[in-house]
């Protein structure tokens, strides 16, 4: 009987997890000079992109190559959390704010 709680109660505590808070998305990903943006396929937003681990810019680099164009959009598969977009400063004047979880991908062509 014992055992039958406790096989029950696993089941239960397992079934119940929380949601993740990340998401995948795929869209174009632009950086430049005070620009971090990212625009989703899916909703056809343009969002404001917050990269606590700083590898998001070097690793844009790294895909657009040494002699690339300013602001040149790549196509990217992020995970992301979105978070409330800034009140002031350059991500105020986006549609929503993705905090980046994880790269997927980056390349010059979808």
């Amino acid at each position: 009987m014992k055992f039958l709680i406790m096989f029950l109660g696993c089941i239960f505590l397992f079934s119940c997890t929380a949601p993740s808070d990340t998401k995948e998305v795929q869209g174009i990903l632009t950086i430049g000079h005070e620009v971090r943006s990212f625009k989703d396929y899916q909703t056809d937003k343009e969002y404001w992109i917050i990269d606590k681990s700083n590898i998001l810019v070097k690793k844009y680099y790294e895909t657009t190559g040494a002699g690339a164009v300013r602001y040149q959009p790549i196509f990217a598969v992020l995970k992301v959390a979105e978070t409330s977009k800034p009140q002031d400063g350059f991500g105020s004047e986006y549609d929503g704010c993705y905090e980046l979880k994880e790269i997927i991908s980056l390349s010059n062509s979808k």
